[in-house]
C-alpha cells in the first residue's frame, strides 16, 4: 500500500549547495519525492505517483531545520558493549540512521559465526546497518597473541556476497600488509579486489606509516584512515589521496584549522569508532562528534555535509545523504542545526523516533500517525528486556581454569638485586603507550614494581586455547588502590588485568570465569564495580540504561583511584592491542609493535 507525507515549513539542507532553504519536502513510500517552496501545492507531484491529496500525511514543523540522516561509516557495535537494537536504540536520538559496522571484535571470539550472528541480529534494527567485512582477524598473528577464531580469505570472499557488507573492514597488520612477501590471508582479498572489483571501498588503520610505507599501503589499495595521527602525517593523507575519517579523539583545532583552510571537505567524514554504552547515553554517538567540531569552528553547512553525504559517497551509498527526490527518505529534524538532538527521525519515510520516547525493537514499529505522535509501538517498560538473540554457545566463551596471584610475580634472575625493565608508559591524550626503561630493586626474588608506582598488567587466555598468559608493566597511570578486569579487551578478548595488587587482579580474574565476561574492579579482595557482558564476553542485551549504569560505576572506580586518560576504559582495553605502538600486552607476553615481537619485561 502506498503512502505519502507532506512535511511543511522545513528549513532542508540542500547537500548540493551546502545551505539551508525554507520547503515543503514530500516523501512518496520510502523516498522523498519532491521538494517545493512552502505553501506550494503538492496534489499534481501526488498525482504523478497515483495518490490523492486523501492519501496525504501532514506534518508542519513550525521551522525546524531538516538534515538528512547521519551516517557513521566506521564504528564497531560492540564497543558500546551493547547488540545492535540497543546500539541504535540510542544512536538514533542523534538523527543517525546508517552505520557501517566492522564486526572484528566478535569474529575474535566466534570467527564466522560471530559475524553472521551480528549481522542477523541487527535485521530489525531502526537504523540501517551495513557491515565491513573483518579483514584482519586477528589483528596481527598468532605468535603476538591467541584470539577465539580467525578470519581467512576464503570467508571473506563468503562475505563480500552479501549485501549488507559495504566495504573491507580496516586493515590494522599495516606492516605486514606492505611486505613484498605478505602472507596474510588479506592479501590474497587485495589481490583478488584489484582484480574483479577494484572500486570495492578498504578501510585503513595505519598509525605511524609515513613516506614509502604510506605510499606502498596506499599501492595495495588500501585507501582510507580513521586512525589517530598528527597533522603533519593527516596533511601526508591528504596529499596522497587518502580519504580521512575523523573520531572525536582527532577532531583537533589544528586539524580542523588545515582541512578549513585547504577546503578539503570532499576528502574526509566524521566517524565514531568506539563510544561505550554510558558515553552513548549522555553524550550521543556520531552527532556529538559534529557537534565538537562545530563547536571548534568548523561550518556547519560543512560539518552536516560530511556527516551525511560524504560517507554515504566513501561507501557508494548512493541512494542516502541527500535530501532529493528519488532517494531515501531517511532525515532527522532539528531545532537547532548546530545542537543534534534529534527531535524527530524518519527512515524510509516513516517516523521511528520522537524526543522523549525511548525506542523499541523493530524496523518500523507502525506508519507515521502525523504530527507529534506519541504512541510509536514503545515497548512497556516491564517488557524492555530483549530476548536472547545470539546462539546459546555465545553465553559460554571464558573457558579456563582459576587464576592465582602467585601466577603474576614477577620473578627477577637468580641472584639479581636489581633489574632494568621495560615499561609501557600512558599518555592521557592517547591510546598509544611508549617505551621507558627503569631500573628497579629485586625483593625476595621478585622484581619491586610497586615502589616505583607502577602497575602490573596481566593478559589471560581465555578461550580454552592454551591457557597462558603474559605480563607488564606500566607507568603513567595515577592510578592506586584499584584493580580492573575485562574480557573486552582489542581485539583479542583474554582476560585482561591491570592493578597494583596481583591478590585483587586474581579477584577480579576468577570473577570474569564466573560470569562468563565483563569488565569490572576490584579493591581489598571484593569486586567494587561489575557489568556483566555475557555475549561473547563483550556484549550485554541488557537495558542500554541499565548497562550505562554499571559502566559507568566502573569508571567511576578508575576515577576515584586517579586514573588519568581522556577515555579510561578504552585506554585500558587497547593496552592489549598488538597493533597500536609501541608496547602492547597479550597472552603471549609483551609486545614491541614496531618490532612485531615478543619481547622481555626484563632487558
Amino acid at each position: 500500500m502506498s503512502y505519502a507525507l507532506l512535511v511543511k515549513n522545513v528549513k532542508y539542507f540542500n547537500s548540493v549547495y551546502k545551505e539551508f532553504r525554507d520547503a515543503d519536502v514530500l516523501c512518496v513510500n520510502d523516498r522523498f519525492a519532491w521538494i517545493g517552496k512552502p505553501g506550494d501545492d503538492c496534489t499534481a507531484a501526488l498525482g504523478l505517483h497515483g495518490l490523492g491529496k486523501d492519501e496525504l500525511s501532514i506534518m508542519d514543523c513550525g521551522g525546524y531545520y531538516m538534515v538528512p540522516g547521519l551516517i557513521d561509516i566506521h564504528m564497531h557495535v560492540e564497543s558500546s558493549m551493547l547488540g545492535p537494537i540497543g546500539y541504535a536504540s540510542q544512536a538514533i536520538k542523534g538523527g543517525v540512521t546508517t552505520v557501517v559496522a566492522e564486526p572484528h571484535e566478535i569474529a575474535n571470539v566466534k570467527g564466522m559465526e560471530g559475524i553472521e550472528a551480528l549481522i542477523a541480529a541487527a535485521e530489525n534494527s531502526p537504523i540501517d546497518m551495513f557491515f565491513g567485512i573483518p579483514s584482519s582477524v586477528p589483528s596481527s598473528n598468532f605468535d603476538l597473541e591467541t584470539p577465539g577464531c580467525a578470519v581467512d580469505y576464503e570467508d571473506m570472499l563468503k562475505l563480500l556476497k552479501d549485501p549488507k557488507c559495504a566495504c573491507v573492514g580496516e586493515i590494522m597488520n599495516g606492516r605486514e600488509v606492505i611486505k613484498e612477501d605478505s602472507s596474510l590471508e588479506v592479501s590474497k582479498l587485495l589481490d583478488w579486489l584489484w582484480d574483479n572489483y577494484r572500486s570495492f571501498p578498504i578501510e585503513g588503520h595505519c598509525p605511524s606509516l609515513n613516506g614509502k610505507e604510506l605510499s606502498k599501503f596506499l599501492f595495495e589499495g588500501i585507501n582510507a584512515d580513521h586512525t589517530e595521527h598528527s597533522l603533519p602525517e593527516f596533511i601526508e593523507r591528504f596529499e596522497n589521496g587518502m580519504f580521512v575519517e575523523l573520531q572525536s579523539k582527532t577532531v583537533k583545532q589544528d586539524i580542523l584549522d588545515y582541512i578549513i583552510e585547504n577546503k578539503l571537505y570532499e576528502h574526509m567524514c566524521f566517524v565514531t569508532d568506539d563510544v561505550m554504552t554510558d558515553r552513548l547515553l549522555t553524550q550521543g554517538a556520531l552527532n556529538k562528534v559534529v557537534e565538537k567540531a562545530m563547536g571548534m569552528g568548523f561550518p556547519v553547512e560543512e560539518a552536516l555535509y560530511c556527516a551525511s553525504y560524504t560517507p554515504a559517497r566513501r561507501m557508494k551509498l548512493t541512494d542516502r545523504g541527500i535530501i532529493a527526490p528519488g532517494k531515501k527518505a531517511d532525515f532527522a529534524l532539528y531545532k537547532d542545526p548546530r545542537v543534534l538532538t534529534a527531535k524527530y527521525v524518519f527512515t524510509d519515510g516513516e517516523e521511528i523516533y520522537v524526543e522523549g520516547n525511548e525506542l523499541i525493537y523493530g524496523k518500523h514499529p507502525r506508519k507515521f500517525e502525523g504530527a507529534g505522535s506519541d504512541s510509536l509501538g514503545c515497548i512497556p517498560p516491564d517488557e524492555k528486556k530483549a530476548p536472547r538473540s545470539f546462539p546459546e554457545s555465545f553465553y559460554h566463551t571464558v573457558i579456563r581454569e582459576k587464576v592465582s596471584a602467585d601466577m603474576m610475580k614477577l620473578r627477577a634472575p637468580e641472584g639479581a638485586s636489581e633489574v632494568e625493565v621495560r615499561v609501557a608508559m600512558v599518555s592521557p591524550t592517547t591510546t598509544r603507550t611508549t617505551e621507558e626503561r627503569m631500573t628497579l630493586p629485586v625483593k625476595d626474588g621478585f622484581v619491586d614494581w610497586k615502589s616505583a608506582g607502577l602497575l602490573l598488567a596481566a593478559c589471560f587466555e581465555r578461550h580454552g586455547k592454551n591457557g597462558g598468559f603474559g605480563l607488564g608493566l606500566v607507568g603513567g597511570t595515577g592510578m592506586h588502590g584499584c584493580s580492573i578486569g575485562s574480557t573486552y579487551s582489542h581485539d583479542h578478548h583474554n582476560i585482561f588485568l591491570l592493578g597494583d595488587s596481583e591478590e585483587d587482579m586474581a579477584c577480579a580474574a576468577n570473577r570474569l570465569i564466573d560470569i562468563q565476561g565483563g569488565i569490572l574492579t576490584a579493591k581489598d579482595g571484593k569486586i567494587t564495580a561489575e557489568l556483566a557482558l555475557p555475549v561473547c564476553g563483550i556484549i550485554s542485551e541488557a537495558d542500554p540504561h541499565e548497562v550505562g549504569r554499571e559502566l559507568n560505576a566502573v569508571r567511576s572506580e578508575l576515577e576515584k583511584a586517579g586514573y588519568t586518560h581522556f577515555e579510561p576504559i578504552m585506554g585500558i582495553c587497547t593496552l592489549g592491542l598488538p597493533v597500536s605502538p609501541a608496547l602492547k600486552i597479550t597472552d603471549k607476553g609483551l609486545i614491541d609493535v614496531k618490532a612485531g615481537k615478543v619481547v622481555s619485561v626484563i632487558v
